[in-house]
């Protein structure tokens, strides 16, 4: 980025205080699924029709986690060198 690098930043600042539902999950959510209805409603199983389907679910995602609901299950976690090393 370099140079560009400030006036991005300040871009980007820009467009938070302009648009700020969309720093938050439940607005980018309902931003994903409106954009990706207006895609599926262009055409019947052609390219636009698959990123609108795209966008529509990571719409739901994004919804759904912004109500504390992880899409993907938790995982316990690994066993350290310490575990290993005291069950030997």
């Amino acid at each position: 980025l370099g140079r560009t690098a400030p006036f991005l930043e300040k871009y980007q600042n820009e467009v938070f205080d302009r648009a700020q539902v969309l720093t938050t999950l439940r607005g980018r959510g309902f931003f994903y699924f409106f954009v990706g209805s207006l895609a599926i409603t262009q055409c019947t199983f052609c390219l636009l029709f698959l990123v609108g389907v795209w966008n529509v679910l990571m719409g739901l995602i994004c919804f759904l986690m912004s109500f504390g609901i992880n899409p993907v299950p938790h995982r316990q976690a690994l066993p350290t060198v310490e575990d290993r090393s005291s069950a030997v």
